[in-house]
């Protein structure tokens, strides 16, 4: 919606980008925004001491705009590669569920791309108010399926 020169380069070329912009929709909106761990073992991250027993949180949401990690980091691109994101966690708290996660995106995204040209804002945005699920409670919008036309959604 914000972007919309990245929407008509996936509709032109969805094929090709598809994977990718699955990914990048992925880091840019994942739903947990945070995870906490207690440390099992006497460590230093970026210079922090942390002691066996202590608790550690991951912003998840952070470590997906890391500079050091992406270049231009907060620039949605559907073509961005690579991509190594934590929208979906990491080693043995990987979630079962991201072929599925996938898969309903992409689907999404493939009768979308069909058929809408364009996505307008039709009202404002509400977050949720939380720190531990990242996301909206409304999102009002206009899918434009006809350069004429707008449908409301």
């Amino acid at each position: 919606m914000h972007r919309p020169e990245q929407w008509s380069a996936l509709r032109a070329n969805f094929d090709r980008l598809a994977r990718t912009a699955v990914e990048k929709i992925l880091r840019w909106t994942s739903s947990a925004t945070q995870v906490l761990r207690t440390a099992t073992r006497d460590t230093e991250i970026a210079s922090r001491r942390i002691v066996a027993g202590d608790r550690a949180v991951l912003w998840l949401t952070s470590a997906d705009r890391d500079d050091d990690e992406f270049v231009d980091a907060d620039v949605f691109d559907v073509a961005r590669t690579p991509n190594r994101h934590l929208a979906l966690g990491g080693g043995p708290y990987y979630c079962i569920g991201n072929l599925l996660a996938g898969l309903e995106i992409r689907a999404v995204l493939r009768e979308l791309t069909t058929r809408v040209h364009e996505v307008r804002p039709d009202g404002p945005s509400r977050r949720l108010d939380s720190i531990v699920v990242n996301g909206l409670s409304a999102l009002l919008v206009r899918l434009v399926t006809d350069v004429r036309t707008a449908v409301p959604a």
